[in-house]
């Protein structure tokens, strides 16, 4: 073999091996780069849940929310729609106070204690403390001419007179002079009594409701 076959096949074992070299550098490099491309890849979704939970808002628990139901008075034929409860405004006495409703009784009733009859100017009249009143010498005594007297008929109990006077009450929009008898109803839950008297050609009253036209009092100290 001459020498410049040789000098030939030394250049292309060299050429070769280079080639082969390099051929394995570039592989190697590839699959770094695969693996880090994966390994980021599989970090990356758990990243973006940890974000997500961090930007969820926190609820405080001393928030609290009331939602208040507001009935617009309603008319029906000129006649005002009612609950079954409202409050009974006597505006000449300073008192506002709650009423059942009742269409079964003739006349309006309002609780009353301490009641004395006495003459005056030849007429009868009646002095009487409300319900719910302290007795003691600042509270509230009312005197008002007896209009008449009635009997009541209690069950299994005797008969007993009442006397009925005539004063101005308002529920909503509706005011008037009516009669009322005067009982002690501290044993009831509500001192006022509104009837028939007050009620026809006046009021409808819707049982299923409460305040339609007026609004709940709040005692001292209670939250609504």
């Amino acid at each position: 073999m001459s020498a410049r076959s040789l000098s030939r096949c030394a250049l292309v074992c060299f050429l070769s091996t280079v080639f082969l070299l390099g051929g394995c550098q570039a592989l190697q490099t590839g699959s770094h780069s695969t693996g880090t491309t994966a390994s980021s890849e599989q970090q990356h979704p758990s990243a973006k849940v940890l974000e997500k939970k961090q930007e969820a808002p926190k609820c405080d628990p001393r928030v609290i929310t009331r939602t208040e139901v507001v009935y617009k008075p309603v008319e029906i034929g000129n006649k005002l729609v009612i609950g079954a409860i409202e409050q009974a405004t006597f505006e000449n006495l300073g008192l506002s106070m709650e009423a059942r409703i009742d269409t079964g009784a003739t006349t309006s009733s309002l609780g009353a204690t301490d009641i004395r009859l006495f003459e005056r100017d030849g007429r009868q009249w009646v002095s009487f403390r409300l319900n719910g009143e302290q007795k003691d010498k600042d509270s509230l005594v009312v005197e008002r001419q007896v209009v008449r007297n009635v009997m009541i008929k209690r069950h299994g109990k005797e008969s007993q007179q009442r006397p009925v006077v005539r004063l101005k009450v308002r529920i909503g929009k509706i005011e008037q002079m009516a009669e009322f008898t005067l009982t002690d109803r501290s044993q009831f839950e509500f001192p006022v009594l509104v009837g028939r008297n007050i009620l026809t050609d006046m009021a409808i009253v819707d049982v299923s409701h409460e305040y339609l036209v007026s609004k709940k009092k709040i005692a001292d100290g209670k939250q609504p």
